[in-house]
């Protein structure tokens, strides 16, 4: 089993910044005032460590605080590209996954150098939203032991911690080639691949209600993505054509054309254009699947008209379910490390299928029509429990692959397998967003239920509350913003932490026209 060493970097009352690294049980610290001491102790590892991941718990943290050391003008460049230069130090960092300290250290002997560097991934990655941020190196190197002896029992040796699915990609799936990716799809057909890359993206997340709920009921889709990953055809060899009229032969598509959505809870996303995607109703000119056009006239929720769309059949085979299904195997495990990291796997085969990487490159897996056929599979069968179960009006909440409800969808079936719903239980919960959802033991942002409510009791006239995580990260809660960002259209919406308590918000999809 590889070793472990694990680094901790906070910033003091006095502008200070204190470093912690721990390895081999012994904890080091230095408090550091200026870019060079630190960025010197950082790429000089303690003895031993060469082959040890070298990780901290999360690395926007870290880096803010390391990267209060640099010039104003560097930490511009830092969070606007991807790399620095200062003196004779590299700093390279991707987005909260990868910081990289490079630097030339001479030997005292001629005009010869040796390469000193520290390459961070972080450990946030792996864990779920319940996890509490760790106070120090040690408690971060108690999360990393954990997941280091999960992957031993997976039967996977990695060579770094880059994320679940990574390694997952890395030590299991292999070679791209041996999936159907756009690199193999015809270039007389293209356009159908960018058809799907205007929808490859569209989840379903949404407050119909805000407020503060004594009874909620959850349900939840068990493995939803991966479920329908393992029942995704292979694009490789497909029967594909462009038509204006649907052919009787397609059992599949992505079509261009005018929706009318009739009712207020539908599974069909539009997007704004600035970041935000809705689910409205009324009428709008845009990209579906056949089957998003299946579910409107299924529930009699709207019309379509065609302008024109790619149309497939495929044959039987089903080039990740094997992958799928084994990922499923060990999320059934008791073990809650292995089991955790298995379903962070499994989700993250949906994120390889439309990876954009950093350099404008395509990621290997990448594959628009299968990405586009698991969002909209999944969107549709959310919408179709609500409707099967009269939850529409009483919905709170949906967030990808699960339902929040005032209104219980009565008696399930046991889930035994993936695809199938789940009932979490009834719990209370407090709504401002669609990105903030609490319940006991929900963390949004690392701020556990009790948190939030505690801060709006304490001051139940104030609209913004901040929290200070074990880190020393500081996270806020403004009603201004939360209200600012709905996706629905709310007559009224709380201006303080008592109203939140005290009241329920109801909302209507926004209205579109064509």
């Amino acid at each position: 089993m590889r070793e472990l060493a694990t680094y901790d970097a906070r910033t003091q009352p006095d502008g200070s910044v204190a470093l912690t690294r721990y390895f081999r049980g012994e904890q080091e610290e230095l408090v550091v005032t200026d870019w060079a001491t630190a960025f010197e102790w950082l790429v000089r590892p303690p003895a031993g460590s060469d082959d040890a991941f070298t990780v901290v718990f999360n690395l926007v943290s870290f880096s803010l605080a390391l990267f209060s050391l640099l010039p104003e003008d560097k930490r511009q460049i830092i969070v606007n590209q991807d790399r620095v230069f200062h003196d004779n130090c590299k700093v390279f960092y991707v987005n909260g996954r990868y910081l990289g300290l490079t630097t030339d250290v001479p030997l005292g002997v001629g005009n010869q150098f040796y390469r000193a560097e520290l390459n961070l991934q972080a450990l946030k990655w792996w864990v779920t939203e319940e996890e509490k941020e760790p106070a120090d190196a040690k408690e971060t190197w108690d999360i990393g032991m954990k997941i280091v002896t999960a992957l031993d029992a997976l039967g996977f040796y990695p060579t770094k911690l880059t994320s679940p699915v990574g390694v997952f990609t890395d030590c299991f799936l292999g070679d791209a080639r041996k999936y159907p990716t756009i690199f193999s799809w015809p270039e007389d057909k293209f356009e159908a691949m960018e058809y799907a890359t205007e929808m490859m993206r569209f989840e379903w997340r949404s407050a119909y209600q805000v407020g503060m709920f004594e009874v909620t009921h959850l349900y939840d889709l068990v493995g939803a993505y991966p479920s329908i990953i393992a029942r995704l055809p292979n694009t490789d060899g497909c029967r594909c054509e462009y038509a204006t009229r649907r052919p009787e032969w397609a059992t599949w598509g992505i079509c261009y054309g005018e929706v009318q959505v009739d009712v207020d809870v539908s599974p069909l996303v539009f997007d704004m254009g600035d970041g935000n995607r809705i689910n409205p109703r009324g009428r709008w000119t845009g990209y579906f699947t056949t089957r998003e056009i299946e579910w409107l006239y299924r529930w009699k929720a709207g019309t379509f008209k065609l302008q024109d769309g790619w149309f497939m059949r495929f044959g039987e085979k089903r080039p990740y379910r094997e992958a799928m299904n084994w990922l499923h195997d060990h999320k059934t495990q008791s073990d809650r490390t292995v089991s955790g990291i298995a379903r962070k796997m499994a989700q993250g085969v949906s994120g390889k299928l439309d990876e954009d990487r950093q350099d404008g490159k395509k990621g290997d897996y990448f594959n628009p029509l299968l990405a586009c056929m698991t969002r909209s599979e999944n969107r549709i069968a959310v919408a179709d429990f609500i409707y099967k179960h009269g939850l529409a009006h009483d919905l709170v909440g949906v967030a990808v692959d699960s339902v929040l409800s005032t209104k219980p969808a009565g008696v399930l079936e046991p889930a035994k397998a993936m695809g199938s719903w789940r009932y979490e239980g009834a719990t209370t919960a407090i709504v401002l967003s669609k990105g903030n959802i609490w319940r006991p033991g929900k963390r949004p942002q690392g701020i556990g239920y009790m948190d939030i409510l505690k801060a709006m009791r304490n001051k139940p006239d104030s609209g913004y509350y901040e929290f200070t995580l074990p880190s020393g990260s500081v996270r806020s809660i403004d009603l201004m913003l939360d209200g600012s960002s709905l996706d629905r259209e709310f007559s009224e919406y709380p201006d303080c932490g008592g109203d939140v308590m005290e009241n329920v918000y109801r909302s209507t999809a926004i209205e579109m026209e064509a």
